[in-house]
């Protein structure tokens, strides 16, 4: 641990280097005058004794230099002084500075913009736990089975949760969205209505106050409601006295039970919700004679389940496949005629992994315009760094004469690569920086430019 107690030496001899040299010539010169000293004593004139001392001492720059590489700073000092070379360098060349940053950071800038469009949609995990763990239960087509929806009936999804056997938790939602004013101008806010175990099964604990449960989720009950994390702090500016109070959702009075933990914004990518409410409560907006509880030809829901463990996929779906006649025969709509009918019961149901998000239209949307993109920024990244190669070789060829005059001064090949490798650095860094920025801003301009009237994505600069 010897080094450990040398550090604050060491860090002292680098940031405090001029008091440091100081005292090094100063102890020199202590040593250099007890010699002479003691050679005047012996009788010897005072000049002869002090080029006596000189001779038996040795060098002094030499004695400096090694009493500076018994520091073990060399590195990080050259360091330094590379780095305010190369800034010096960089200030006496703004032209080529600008050029090259502003390559770099376009370059930079488009890639990361594009990826974090295509990391958002295709490949990020949802904040929730166990995401590898989650399936999104689809209906295939009897007709054409290429053909799945992820759309569910509510008395579809009841019969299928009471039926099947390979989920260990399953969960319903469906997309909405809410008028928040009392009276007047309205004021539209996005929501979901979710199954009693909604959270539970993506185990989402709260921020504050508890979150929908199956308790909750009865024909019949009480109109609660959840909020997201970013609607409670940009609406109730994070108050834990929101817990208790009544939100108006489309003129009826919910009562706030809990806040979502922050990050989570719901299953479907590209969107996000401000307000949950129990699927059993929207009896209270549709009325007794038209609630879509009961109605067995409106596709609302979306279903997913954490598969049990040990289950593979194949098993899953071969499980599925079994339930799938009983559950359509429970859920037949009497009013169709006999061909739909008979096309209904004959679809199928399977299960596609929901880790990264439902948004199945989204993805299909996106993959091949977010896929294409990325290869095409990717080779104007190429094309930037080829063109930064060509200006740091024009640069190196017109540094000739002073590269010459520095060996010739006796610096090293390695010396001279390190100085130059860590102006090159400080070039990237700054490019670097300036296309983090660029990003940031290209995001936003990508989300909006793809997002339309139906089909508008929730910004994904949001923590993962």
């Amino acid at each position: 641990m010897r080094w450990f107690h040398k550090l604050p030496l060491r860090f002292r001899s680098v940031f405090r280097r001029g008091s440091v040299e100081e005292e090094l010539n100063a102890e020199l010169r202590f040593h250099l005058e007890r010699m002479i000293e003691a050679k005047v004593a012996t009788g010897m004139p005072a000049e002869e004794a002090r080029y006596a001392a000189l001779r038996e001492l040795g060098g002094v720059e030499q004695i400096k230099e090694e009493c500076r590489d018994m520091r073990r700073t060399n590195l990080l000092e050259d360091f330094i002084q590379d780095a305010r070379y190369g800034l010096r360098a960089l200030a006496k060349s703004p032209g080529f500075t600008a050029v090259a940053v502003l390559t770099l950071a376009l370059g930079i800038g488009a890639n990361t913009a594009v990826f974090t469009l295509l990391d958002a949609i295709l490949l990020r995990l949802l904040p929730v736990h166990k995401a590898e763990g989650l399936y999104q239960v689809r209906r295939v087509s009897a007709i054409v089975p290429e053909r799945l929806s992820g759309d569910f009936t509510n008395p579809l999804w009841e019969n299928l949760r009471s039926r099947q056997d390979a989920f260990s938790g399953m969960a319903a939602w469906g997309n909405t969205d809410f008028n928040l004013a009392r009276g007047g101008a309205a004021q539209r806010a996005e929501g979901i209505w979710v199954s009693g175990d909604y959270f539970g099964t993506l185990g989402i604990p709260p921020a504050i106050g508890r979150l929908i449960a199956p308790a909750d989720d009865f024909r019949g009950c009480p109109a609660i409601a959840v909020l997201s994390y970013s609607f409670w702090q940009d609406r109730y500016a994070g108050a834990a006295s929101v817990i208790g109070t009544t939100i108006s959702l489309d003129s009826h009075p919910f009562e706030v039970i809990g806040v979502a933990e922050p990050g989570f914004y719901g299953m479907d990518v590209g969107m996000k919700f401000d307000v949950a409410a129990p699927n059993c409560a929207t009896a209270l907006l549709d009325g007794p004679t038209k609630s879509r509880l009961d109605d067995r030809a409106s596709w609302w829901l979306s279903v997913v389940g954490r598969v049990k463990p040990g289950l593979s996929p194949q098993q899953l779906n071969a499980r599925l496949a079994a339930v799938a006649p009983a559950v359509s025969a429970a859920s037949l709509p009497e009013d169709w005629d006999a061909e739909t009918k008979k096309s209904f019961l004959k679809t199928s149901l399977d299960a596609a992994p929901a880790g990264s998000g439902t948004a199945f239209d989204l993805r299909e949307h996106f993959r091949q315009p977010l896929t294409v993109l990325m290869a095409v920024v990717g080779f104007v990244l190429l094309i930037a760094c080829a063109n930064i190669a060509a200006l740091m070789l024009a640069r190196a060829a017109a540094q000739s004469r002073e590269i010459a005059v520095r060996l010739a001064l006796g610096a090293t090949r390695m010396r001279l690569i390190r100085q130059l490798l860590t102006h090159s650095v400080m070039l990237s860094i700054a490019g670097a920086a300036a296309g983090v920025l660029l990003a940031h801003w290209g995001t936003i301009l990508l989300v909006r430019c793809i997002s339309t009237h139906n089909e508008s994505l929730f910004s994904f600069l949001r923590p993962t």
